[in-house]
């Protein structure tokens, strides 16, 4: 009856609007969670905890541990990250594909906080402590 053609209908609309969604960049981060989306967000914006994001809080801006210049795209090739990041996160996150975006998320989540974890042995480690809360989503209780 009628019911089985308005579903088809819904179909074919929706995979009509996957085709469009590569165009607006709003339609593909839809499928990013509130996490990624916020981590997302911070990358863009360079307040990610590096120290070239934040030089006003920390007194240089050399990586820690290579010593060469801490910007966001540092932790895709500093040789700290390596056992996590690929390299191509950067680009990664530009990507059309939403898995590709997510797992290159992923990858810079879990460089910072390696990287939190290994400066809070220091005397930088509250700065990074800082920093890095701004990852967290404010709580809505």
């Amino acid at each position: 009856g009628d019911t089985a053609s308005e579903e088809e209908d819904k179909s074919d609309s929706s995979s009509s609007s996957e085709s469009d969604a590569s165009d607006s960049d709003s339609d593909s981060q839809s499928d990013l969670n509130e996490r990624d989306r916020r981590l997302l967000d911070l990358v863009n914006t360079n307040q990610i905890d590096v120290k070239m994001n934040f030089k006003e809080k920390y007194k240089d801006t050399k990586c820690h541990f290579c010593r060469k210049v801490e910007n966001s795209e540092h932790l895709s090739v500093c040789p700290v990250y390596d056992s996590i990041m690929t390299g191509t996160e950067f680009q990664d996150i530009k990507s059309q594909n939403i898995q590709k975006v997510k797992s290159a998320l992923s990858n810079i989540r879990e460089a910072l906080i390696k990287r939190s974890k290994a400066l809070s042995f220091t005397s930088i480690g509250p700065v990074s402590v800082e920093n890095m809360a701004l990852l967290e989503l404010p709580s809505t209780s």
